[in-house]
């Protein structure tokens, strides 16, 4: 193939329109069959597994009756139409839409060699989206064969993490980008001295806990992200993604000690609750280090607000 343009555009975000339930006049409905679907699922689904685990967490903290969330979505767009692109009151969208093609209707026609090549392309570059943007949740994706050239739509919503206050997680393009630049960074940065296996579990890991402490749940700075071994290497353990854990420095300098002023100095800056504290004593006790009584904790710790 002969160079050709490849384009990136914004979509206009019409769901009937991607998923055929509205045919047009540049559609050839007899290649219909064709298109590629890589995802297919309602707005309505995909919120609730985007954001229905933090809405339930901050409306069971939330006291007054009024202060809950009944739908996050319909918090952010009232009762804005799903098929298509709704804003809110802070210029948030309900999803985003892009729209990628290569070449144009004289050079990649579908059917034709080049045309050929084209889908080849943008099927293994939707079919690795979500793993290249991992806070960008894929809901609608097809790649259209029933018009004049092969393009794909992609529909996603932009999940962020990281709030101190209100929902932890939530719909921002703007900070879910801050978000998979971590990740970028992390690529871009292994840990010298480690196998390539520890690198590239470090960085799923990293993904697979959204960006969090595996003890805490706090969201993680760059240079706070620490990958433990459950099992030490000096004691037989591996670099494979079960034997790992993401920590901050803190919580991994407190799988590690022993020494009573560090675990009071730094359990005196969290409130960790039984949960959390259960999954620091699992990680002590693999290691080999005395399991913290959560009795005896200081009774100041459980009246200071978490800070990683």
């Amino acid at each position: 193939m002969p160079s050709r343009k490849i384009s990136h555009v914004r979509g206009k975000g019409s769901i009937n329109h991607n998923n055929r339930n509205h045919i047009y006049k540049n559609v050839d409905e007899s290649k219909t069959p064709n298109n590629i679907y890589y995802a297919k699922e309602s707005l309505k689904i995909a919120y609730q597994k985007c954001f229905g685990q933090a809405l339930e967490n901050y409306n069971e903290k939330q006291k007054r009756a009024d202060r809950k969330i009944a739908n996050y979505y319909t918090h952010l767009f009232g009762n804005a139409n799903q098929d298509t692109v709704a804003t809110s009151s802070n210029k948030e969208m309900s999803f985003y839409e892009i729209v990628v093609g290569i070449g144009d209707k004289n050079t990649c026609v579908v059917g034709s060699a080049d045309g050929e090549l084209a889908t080849k392309i943008l099927d293994e570059y939707a079919r690795g989206f979500s793993e290249r943007n991992p806070n960008f949740y894929v809901f609608n994706s097809v790649l259209h064969l029933d018009e004049k050239t092969p393009h794909l739509h992609i529909d996603y919503i932009p999940v962020a993490d990281g709030y101190k206050n209100g929902l932890k997680t939530r719909n921002s393009q703007s900070v879910a980008l801050q978000n998979i630049s971590m990740i970028h960074s992390l690529i871009r940065n292994p840990v010298i001295g480690k196998t390539a296996e520890y690198n590239d579990n470090r960085i799923s890991l990293y993904v697979a806990q959204r960006g969090k402490c595996g003890i805490s749940a706090y969201t993680l700075e760059i240079d706070d992200i620490h990958c433990h071994h459950k099992k030490m290497k000096s004691c037989g353990g591996t670099d494979e993604y079960s034997n790992l854990i993401i920590l901050s420095e803190r919580m991994h300098r407190l799988v590690h000690t022993t020494d009573n002023d560090t675990i009071t100095d730094i359990l005196s800056k969290f409130k960790l609750d039984k949960k959390q504290i259960s999954k620091l004593n699992k990680l002590r006790k693999l290691v080999g280090i005395e399991e913290l009584d959560v009795n005896t904790l200081n009774d100041e710790t459980e009246d200071r607000k978490l800070v990683v």
